[in-house]
């Protein structure tokens, strides 16, 4: 069994320190605030491309890092450097913890972000 010891996983599917830094520069986002998300401007060197057919998904944790809600919103299609905001309401008063995620319409994420109130 031949091993190959390139890419962002090891033999196991443990992240290296290098997935991250890959993830980093392949992503379309350049930031996210709670509730904006800003794309990141594209390098001279690429093609400049729009996001479209992206969702913001949310969860809300409460104590004991339970979820309790969720949430699921399409993104509205973005050109490089354009924002979108969305608004989300919840049920639960006093969440402990946010996590945003923003997905590609393959499934995959592409930017995560957890908030603490």
């Amino acid at each position: 069994m031949k091993q190959r010891v390139h890419g962002v996983v090891d033999l196991f599917g443990a992240r290296k320190p290098s997935w991250a830094a890959l993830r980093y520069e392949s992503n379309p986002i350049e930031s996210m605030a709670v509730f904006r998300v800003r794309t990141r401007t594209v390098n001279s060197f690429r093609d400049p491309y729009a996001l479209d057919g992206y969702k913001l998904q949310a969860v809300l944790y409460g104590y004991s890092g339970i979820p309790l809600e969720r949430y699921e919103a399409p993104l509205p299609r973005l050109a490089p450097g354009d924002e979108a905001k969305v608004s989300v309401q919840w049920k639960e008063k006093e969440p402990v913890r946010v996590v945003f995620d923003v997905q590609r319409p393959t499934g995959f994420s592409a930017f995560t972000k957890s908030w603490t109130p």
